[in-house]
């Protein structure tokens, strides 16, 4: 009887120590599950969404009337975009002389050229030297109108007002620069596609199906058509001042109305604001 009670307490006491042992054995061995933890919640705080455009302090729009914020905020987002959008008139310019390069030297460096085609080089040559000079000598540059506008304060009124004149200043000239920029290429190219039919033409060494012949026809062709949607179609900088241009209305801002005294009475004075 106590031998069974010995045995069976034994039993009792080793069965906690084996489940501890196993449990350690896992654990050693990496198999055991690790603890769930807590998982703090994360806060994400958003800022808040800013009440004008970046570049744009709050004094100096509040100084404005609505309508000449509004007309702010029209002139610098155009020199943005036309900054973000303008080519380079350098790289325009070294591209167009390197293709008249081209063309000359066809021109010249090719024995045995008929004097037609060796003048139909020529031209093309010289119209793509002229579009050279033209970007080199007119060169509009956004990036530094719109990097001086951000630069400018305007924490007054008057201060907005002199930010707002010289980002209207500078939409007016790079427009007037880009319409230039466009009629003299577009003069260029109707030039270079109409001069040399009549060379090309009236040569003599090929007829009017010839290979020769359609290629200065077709190319003729293209450079008119090109010349004369050029002619028709504006700018973007040009689109844009005369937008700006018809938000430019006359508008009555205040009137003010106050007691003026005059010899043996009183009088009333009447100020009207307007842009």
């Amino acid at each position: 009887m106590r031998l069974g009670i010995v045995l069976l307490a034994l039993g009792t006491i080793a069965a906690p120590v084996s489940t501890a042992r196993a449990a350690g054995d896992e654990t050693s061995a990496g198999l055991a599950a690790p603890r769930p933890r807590a998982v703090e919640p994360t806060v994400v705080v958003l800022p808040e969404a800013p009440r004008v455009a970046p570049g744009l302090d709050d004094e100096g729009l509040s100084a404005l009337s609505d309508a000449r914020a509004r007309e702010l905020r029209f002139v610098r987002g155009s020199l943005l975009y036309l900054a973000y959008t303008e080519s380079n008139s350098v790289v325009d310019g070294l591209l167009h002389a390197t293709m008249g390069g081209v063309w000359i030297g066809f021109g010249a460096g090719i024995n045995g050229l008929e004097p037609a085609i060796r003048t139909y080089y020529y031209v093309q040559g010289g119209s793509m030297l002229a579009r050279a000079g033209v970007a080199f000598a007119i060169r509009p540059n956004a990036k530094r109108a719109a990097l001086e506008i951000d630069a400018m304060p305007s924490r007054t009124r008057a201060e907005a007002e002199a930010r707002l004149a010289y980002g209207a200043e500078q939409l007016r000239l790079l427009a007037r620069q880009h319409r230039t920029k466009r009629l003299l290429s577009s003069g260029l190219s109707i030039a270079s596609g109409v001069i040399p039919l009549p060379f090309a033409l009236n040569s003599g060494v090929a007829p009017l199906t010839s290979g020769w012949a359609i290629v200065a026809l077709v190319s003729g062709g293209i450079d008119v058509i090109t010349g004369i949607i050029g002619l028709a179609i504006r700018t973007e900088a040009e689109r844009r001042y005369r937008a700006y241009e018809q938000m430019r209305v006359t508008r009555v801002e205040s009137i003010e109305i106050g007691a003026l005294p005059v010899f043996g009475g009183a009088g009333a004075s009447f100020t009207l604001r307007y842009h």
